[in-house]
């Protein structure tokens, strides 16, 4: 019956077809069998030059045997075979291992030995185009020497400065690319953002070709003008003739536009602040033309107070609208100066 073992059936006719006795005549007899030149090349190499030399496969083997430690006995070397049973075979796949991984190593090391001779030899020869390629590098040059040397596994020194000078010379080709592209653009205020970021890569890089210097020109240019406009704005806000007049030379010194809003607004100012500072003297003078006295502990004499030129003063003052907080204090006082 199919997919149906049975033990006792199967022993049955292992034994009457005869297999336990085929197994039994057979480690009676012997069943490592190799004829004398697959011995040969199998376990020939443990016997060194001697073995090699000679000629007749048969004495070959007798004398590999006869030179190998151990008890061969029970090996049998026949007209064309060598024979032998399970204990031999493991004596000599034992010695064979050992054997082997003393040779491997030895083979190694003059493996190793030729590989880098070989590599040396290759970078010997690399080495003059490499030094050539960075005299005067351009992207071309050093990808040629770089192809030369795409088989050297070792980190040359000359590779990875050509290898870095291969990644600046990119990154510059596409600086450049996006600086001309920007300043073709003139719209240098709005692009001011992106060009001071390429620029001052450009600049950390070392590059100086005409296109990083106008570029960065540029930049310092719009820099000035930004704070010098931002400079106009906080002058104008503190109503400080000294600060505005400062704010406005320094626009005039790097070309700051007059018709933009700020500068027109700095330099009316100024004037505006110069007749300020006039009805200032005016109502200080009128404050100090003259003083109250006392007349008794409740009453003072204003009799000596020029009430007509302070009372003018403050007119002026009140109409022109001081700005300026010691105009403004100055005014208040007059004020007070004159209900005494």
């Amino acid at each position: 019956m199919p997919d149906l073992f049975s033990g006792h059936m199967s022993l049955q006719q292992l034994r009457y077809a005869g297999v336990f006795e085929a197994v039994r005549i057979r480690q009676t007899g012997y069943p490592f069998r190799y004829s004398h030149k697959d011995f040969l090349k199998r376990y020939g190499f443990m016997g060194g030059p001697s073995i090699r030399s000679i000629s007749d496969p048969k004495e070959a083997c007798r004398k590999l045997l006869a030179s190998l430690k151990g008890d061969w006995t029970d090996v049998q070397i026949g007209r064309t075979k060598v024979l032998y049973r399970a204990k031999p075979q493991r004596a000599l796949e034992l010695l064979r291992n050992v054997q082997v991984e003393r040779v491997t190593i030895v083979i190694q090391s003059e493996l190793r030995r030729i590989l880098t001779l070989a590599s040396a030899e290759r970078m010997r020869a690399v080495k003059p185009i490499l030094r050539q390629a960075l005299v005067k590098p351009t992207l071309h040059g050093i990808e040629a020497a770089l192809e030369k040397a795409k088989d050297i596994d070792f980190p040359m020194y000359l590779i990875v400065k050509c290898q870095e000078t291969r990644k600046w010379l990119i990154r510059e080709a596409e600086i450049l690319a996006e600086l001309g592209r920007l300043l073709a653009e003139n719209r240098h205020e709005q692009n001011f953002d992106i060009l001071h970021t390429l620029t001052s890569e450009a600049v950390e890089m070392g590059m100086k070709d005409d296109l990083t210097k106008r570029s960065n020109a540029i930049v310092m240019d719009i820099y000035n003008i930004r704070a010098c406009r931002k400079e106009l704005q906080e002058a104008l806000s503190s109503f400080d003739r000294s600060r505005l007049e400062a704010a406005v030379a320094r626009a005039r010194e790097i070309s700051f536009s007059q018709s933009e809003t700020s500068y027109q607004a700095a330099v009316a100012e100024i004037e505006r602040l110069k007749q300020e500072e006039a009805i200032h003297a005016a109502l200080t003078k009128a404050i100090n033309s003259g003083s109250a006295t006392p007349t008794s502990n409740t009453d003072w004499g204003h009799h000596t107070i020029v009430t007509d030129d302070l009372k003018e003063a403050i007119r002026q003052g009140s109409a022109f609208g001081l700005k300026a907080e010691k105009s403004v204090l100055v005014l208040k006082q007059a004020i007070i100066t004159l209900k005494m």
